[in-house]
């Protein structure tokens, strides 16, 4: 039971949850767009600063989207991506919450992969 103005730890918890989140994402984004990250966050207070700007926009999001939109952002852009680009596949990831998985798709489908073309043309009679 806690009095009257005291936090409850868990809550505590997720908050350095976030925290250790919001570093771990510009420790990837560091590792992955050194030089660009470099000439955007290149001093401590620009850093400081940095992450403080992300993680007041990012706060709205719940920490397994924003885990989805770092491997996104990680392995499809070239570039150090923008604020609002992370946003965005933040809110790409929040809404797959919603999408009904598909059982037709297989994450393992190779395209080429002759037999398992067989295998539908036959369940599909094509």
């Amino acid at each position: 039971m806690t009095s009257l103005g005291q936090k409850k730890s868990s809550r505590k918890k997720l908050d350095q949850d976030f925290i250790n989140l919001i570093d771990d994402l510009f420790l990837k984004l560091e590792m992955s767009y050194h030089y660009q990250f470099y000439k955007v966050f290149g001093d401590d207070e620009r850093l400081k600063e940095g992450k403080k700007l992300w993680a007041m926009s990012l706060k709205r999001f719940e920490n397994h989207h924003i885990r989805d939109a770092i491997l996104k952002v990680v392995a499809k852009n070239d570039f150090l991506p923008t604020l609002s680009d992370f946003i965005k596949c933040c809110e790409e990831a929040k809404l797959s919450d919603f999408q009904e998985p598909n059982d037709d798709l297989d994450e393992n489908f190779d395209r080429f992969d002759l037999d398992t073309l067989e295998k539908l043309r036959k369940k599909h009679q094509i």
